[in-house]
């Protein structure tokens, strides 16, 4: 079956909705990179979530989507909510206790656990860290094992630009659309493979990238909404 595997979402829910049109239309099966929840319509996005269940996406772990899971895992572990803060959203891995930063997540993961509900996120913790088509590799930002390796999605996305990182076939990754909005393309030509950014900051009323794979795990279609 054709896939359509698309960027971060961040709660626009006109976006999914253009989305499922086309995939209904050309019956293909939708694929998220993550990042569904935190944005402009709504802080959690949950209809968008629970619309593209319900059309049947599968979904690929994220830092924004998966932060709850890590927190109440970390929670599980004995750890005191501060450091369970800590171990779930990297931006906070050093702040002190008492920091401003550090109250304010806690608090909006807190509150944001009860509303997404255990259902929600029994579902959310299944999600795969990356999907392979052929040589298709599908992650949310840098390739590699876990959500550690989105710390350093920066310094891999300034390997990617200067042609520092040797690839082989195609990388496709959300999570970093500062790099593709600056130099205003989404693919990134590498000595050995390419890179495809699908992050065109829709969280901040931008675009979405996505792309077509066909049954013979070729890309056929590069396109945005």
């Amino acid at each position: 079956m054709k896939h359509l595997v698309f960027g971060d979402i961040h709660t626009r829910l006109d976006l999914v909705c253009a989305l499922i049109e086309k995939a209904q239309k050309e019956n293909l099966k939708l694929l998220s990179v993550g990042d569904i929840f935190h944005g402009p319509n709504g802080r959690l996005g949950l209809d968008c979530f629970d619309l593209l269940v319900k059309e049947g996406c599968q979904f690929i772990a994220s830092n924004h989507d998966f932060i709850h899971v890590l927190y109440l895992k970390a929670i599980e572990e004995g750890l005191s909510p501060e450091d369970a803060v800590r171990a779930a959203d990297f931006h906070c891995k050093h702040l002190p206790n008492g920091d401003d930063k550090l109250e304010r997540i806690k608090r909006e993961v807190q509150a944001e656990i009860e509303v997404i509900g255990e259902e929600r996120l029994n579902l959310i913790s299944s999600f795969p860290f990356s999907r392979h088509f052929g040589d298709i590799f599908i992650y949310h930002a840098k390739p590699g094992e876990g959500l550690d390796a989105i710390d350093d999605a920066d310094a891999f996305w300034q390997q990617v630009i200067k042609g520092e990182l040797c690839l082989n076939g195609t990388v496709v990754v959300g999570h970093e659309g500062d790099f593709a909005k600056q130099y205003n393309k989404m693919i990134f030509e590498q000595k050995q493979g390419r890179v495809i950014a699908l992050d065109l900051k829709a969280k901040k009323g931008g675009n979405v990238g996505y792309i077509v794979i066909d049954e013979n795990n070729e890309i056929i279609e590069i396109g945005k909404f």
